[in-house]
């Protein structure tokens, strides 16, 4: 269900009483537009796809706050493969959260076999986000205007 994220651009606090505070900074300008396109995509879609869709929030226990959002861009495709996407809010950056929260994303999407291939983009700048994708095993396939792009392959039992 996309109720949360309608939350998240209408009215964060009855939110915050559900899943607890949001870090400051976390929903900058276009982040708000990409769950507009997240919640618009969904609408649809099946709503058991939409964990394929949605925005899944990195929370920290201590203290408790979300402190980011990973994703997918939808299901698999016909080559089996989806694009993930995440950011962390500035103040909780370099401290490994984007890795672990990913990290979960990935071994989450590993369990549906129509996934085999998951890729990411990253602007050339971005080095701090490249170095999650690469401690995550990804591999840069490809440097183009738009950025440089990054592939997983499922691993082979």
């Amino acid at each position: 269900q996309f109720g949360h994220l309608q939350m998240c651009l209408v009215d964060r606090k009855p939110l915050a009483q559900i899943i607890g505070p949001l870090a400051e900074g976390m929903l900058p300008t276009p982040v708000l537009g990409a769950i507009e396109a997240k919640i618009e995509k969904m609408k649809r879609v099946p709503a058991a796809a939409h964990p394929w869709y949605t925005y899944w929030l990195a929370r920290l226990h201590q203290p408790a706050v979300g402190v980011g959002l990973v994703g997918f861009k939808g299901e698999p495709n016909l080559s089996h493969e989806v694009e993930l996407g995440y950011g962390i809010a500035p103040a909780y950056q370099g401290r490994g959260y984007a890795t672990e929260a990913v990290g979960l994303l990935v071994s989450w999407a590993w369990r549906d076999p129509r996934c085999q291939t998951i890729t990411a983009r990253t602007l050339v700048e971005n080095v701090a986000s490249q170095r999650v994708l690469q401690k995550l095993g990804m591999q840069q396939v490809a440097r183009t205007s738009e950025g440089l792009w990054w592939r997983l392959a499922r691993p082979q039992p």
